[in-house]
């Protein structure tokens, strides 16, 4: 068994490596997106706040996979191809995004109103309080909330296998397939998977937990 798990490991472990990559990229892009639309849709401006809205209950409304094929399958019949990494990483990060940009518009929604008006009567005006005062405390109050995040991309990702996209789940599948023994090989990508979200969710707890101290 021992020998069997150093032979497959290091074919497992380049499928972590480009799951962890993936799930980087999908969580950076997110974080982008969902800020900016965040930020927007608490804008003083009923038509950008529709069209945010819109966008956030509509992905948040479709499973990711459907997401997922619509990018891969269905773009392309409107003359956009995209390869199946770009694909994986697009439909990620947009629906990254639906739920950061809740986040982080609970948070701006939750800060004292006193600490708006203490900036409107400094002079200051909507972008310039947003940006100095109200959105770098949201961001500080959505640290754990986007932590969770982040442990669900990684989840997310084993999604993009279905489109062979090369990665952790897929690589377990190949590997079962070669080797026949579907069960210590996915025993062992469920160990690996288990370790990479265990070890994220008590780093957000940390963070958690530190903030709170802090506040």
């Amino acid at each position: 068994m021992v020998s069997f798990i150093l032979d497959t490991f290091p074919y497992l472990a380049k499928g972590t490596i480009n799951t962890l990559y993936l799930s980087a990229i999908c969580l950076v892009l997110g974080l982008i997106i969902g800020i900016i639309s965040g930020v927007l849709s608490v804008i003083p401006i009923k038509f950008i706040r529709g069209i945010i809205f819109i966008y956030i209950y509509l992905i948040r409304g479709i499973p990711l996979l459907v997401l997922l094929f619509l990018t891969y399958y269905i773009l392309p019949l409107f003359g956009i191809e995209l390869n199946a990494g770009i694909a994986a990483a697009a439909s990620i990060s947009i629906y990254n995004a639906a739920f950061i940009s809740e986040i982080i518009r609970g948070a701006i929604l939750t800060l004292s109103a006193g600490q708006t008006d203490a900036a409107k009567s400094l002079g200051m005006r909507y972008w310039q309080y947003m940006r100095k005062v109200i959105l770098p405390q949201s961001l500080r109050y959505s640290i754990p909330s986007i932590v969770n995040i982040a442990l669900m991309c990684i989840k997310f990702t084993a999604l993009v296998s279905i489109i062979s996209v090369s990665e952790l789940t897929l690589a377990g599948k190949e590997l079962s397939e070669v080797t026949l023994k579907p069960f210590q090989i996915y025993l062992q990508v469920a160990i690996i998977y288990f370790i990479l979200c265990f070890s994220l969710s008590r780093f957000g707890l940390f963070l958690e937990k530190k903030l709170h101290f802090e506040q």
